[in-house]
This record gives structure tokens, C-alpha cells and sequence, in this order.
């Protein structure tokens, strides 16, 4: 018969046995998570940037027919909130991009495209926190930049132009600090 002090220890012992079997390194996930996709369109590119936080390995590629930029990331899980999610993207050349679980332990971000209109796109990453970044070059930029627009010359004062008129500045107040020699 076991006394009731070694009842407790060994239920102890037990207890502590299964919470550090249960956070051994076996027992975790070694998939890190992707967690959020960002694109963004500038006058002459548009930007992709897949957060994930840890390093990790990542292979780039392209299909056509139809035609699709992809990146898979490996030993990644996708967050729950980007499950199938699909990023409406406002320019001529990109339609869609869209981000997905492919295997268990690889994320998928695709990018429907038209490669006859974009001269080159590349993949690269980020550190701190690890990122991996997506940029498409169109053949032209999608907004045509603007002329400049015409500049008035000040008017002079009734004295004619000031010196800081003449001189193109906007300082309305001068101080002087002495004992600098």
C-alpha cells in the first residue's frame, strides 16, 4: 500500500513528466506563421510584402497561360484571418493576387498578372521582422506625371522686392546670437 505523501509525489512527478513531454521541441510546431500580405501600387511599381516574421527559405517562380508570378515559402503555416484570400489590385497590368495554404508545411502567395505589360519583376526579403517583398515593374508607368506648373514671381512691395524676396526665402523673423565671434 502506497502512503498518501508518495501518492502526491508521484502524481507530481507525473504531472511535471507530461507539461515538459508536452513542451519538448518535439511537440512544437516548427512551422512559423505568415501572418499578413500588403500590396501597394506606386507611380512605377507596384510592391508586395508577405510578413512572416522568421526567417525562411522561399523559392520564386512564373507560369503562363495565364500568366502568374508565385512564391512558396516553406515550413510556413498560414494565419486562419488570410485562409484563401484574394487582394484586388487597382492598375493595368495586375488583376488579383491571392494567398493560400498549398501543402502542410508550405504558403503559397500567386499573382495574376499580364507579362506583356511589365518589363521585369523581382523577389528579395526584408530582416527584422522577416519579410518577403514582391516588386513588378511596368513597361510604363500607370500615372503619367503631371507638367509642372507654372510659378508666379512674387509681387514686389511698394519698395520694390526685399532682400529675402530677392533671394527666394521664406524667413520672416531673423535672430542674432551673440558671442559666436
Amino acid at each position: 500500500m502506497i502512503s498518501s505523501n508518495k501518492k502526491k509525489t508521484w502524481l507530481w512527478a507525473a504531472l511535471t513528466l507530461s507539461l515538459f513531454s508536452f513542451l519538448s521541441p518535439a511537440n512544437q510546431d516548427p512551422r512559423v506563421e505568415v501572418y499578413n500580405l500588403r500590396p501597394w501600387t506606386h507611380p512605377t511599381y507596384t510592391r508586395i510584402a508577405v510578413d512572416i516574421g522568421k526567417l525562411r527559405e522561399y523559392t520564386p517562380g512564373e507560369v503562363k497561360a495565364p500568366d502568374r508570378i508565385f512564391v512558396d515559402v516553406y515550413q510556413a503555416k498560414l494565419n486562419p484571418i488570410l485562409h484563401n484570400k484574394t487582394f484586388l489590385v487597382k492598375n493595368d497590368y495586375i488583376s488579383q493576387i491571392r494567398i493560400a495554404q498549398k501543402t502542410a508545411s508550405t504558403v503559397r502567395v500567386v499573382i495574376d498578372l499580364d507579362f506583356k505589360k511589365i518589363s521585369h519583376y523581382r523577389v528579395w526579403h526584408l530582416f527584422d521582422p522577416f519579410r518577403v517583398v514582391i516588386d513588378i515593374y511596368p513597361h510604363e508607368s500607370p500615372t503619367k506625371p503631371l507638367p509642372p506648373k507654372p510659378v508666379k514671381p512674387p509681387q514686389p512691395a511698394k519698395s520694390g522686392y526685399t532682400m529675402i524676396r530677392q533671394l527666394g526665402l521664406g524667413v520672416q523673423r531673423i535672430i542674432i546670437d551673440p558671442g559666436h565671434g
